[in-house]
């Protein structure tokens, strides 16, 4: 009988998250994988930790603050993260159908931390590695606040 691994330390506890561990916390949370097995920050790498089939979120180029007036005056941000679902060999169809459940677990959602909407696009085709492994994206538009000191 395979053994079950168990949680020496327990879970864990980030402070301070970035878009990125929202996003991967978010995904785990439903179910989508596990932090560093299978869902990753940052790009997906080739080899070494990262599995065939992957999702990563990476933070991507643009953003802008919006300042707010008031006495409890806040500043909305726009940035953008860009998820990547890379499937397995030749499994186009199902990382598609993959990269839809994502953008639907995302898409005009509240993530929690500084998060107050995230708005996905269709997921889209980028390529075809050289292994035969489909990789998908979705870029996300997320809406953050934070209050003034």
């Amino acid at each position: 009988m395979p053994s079950i691994p168990q949680l020496v330390d327990g879970p864990q506890i980030i402070v301070n998250p970035t878009l990125e561990e929202l996003i991967t916390l978010r995904l785990e949370e439903l179910l989508f994988g596990l932090r560093g097995v299978d869902l990753f920050e940052g790009p997906l790498g080739d080899g070494g930790p990262y599995p065939e089939a992957a999702i990563g979120a990476l933070e991507a180029a643009g953003g802008f603050l919006e300042p707010l007036a008031g006495p409890d005056a806040h500043d909305l941000g726009t940035v953008r993260v860009q998820v990547t679902v890379r499937g397995k060999k030749d499994g186009y169809t199902a990382t598609r159908h993959k990269a839809e459940q994502v953008c639907s677990a995302l898409h005009k959602k509240e993530l929690g931390g500084s998060i107050y909407a995230c708005f996905a696009d269709t997921p889209f085709f980028v390529r075809r590695d050289k292994r035969g492994r489909d990789y998908l994206a979705i870029n996300l538009t997320i809406k953050t606040f934070s209050k003034r000191s």
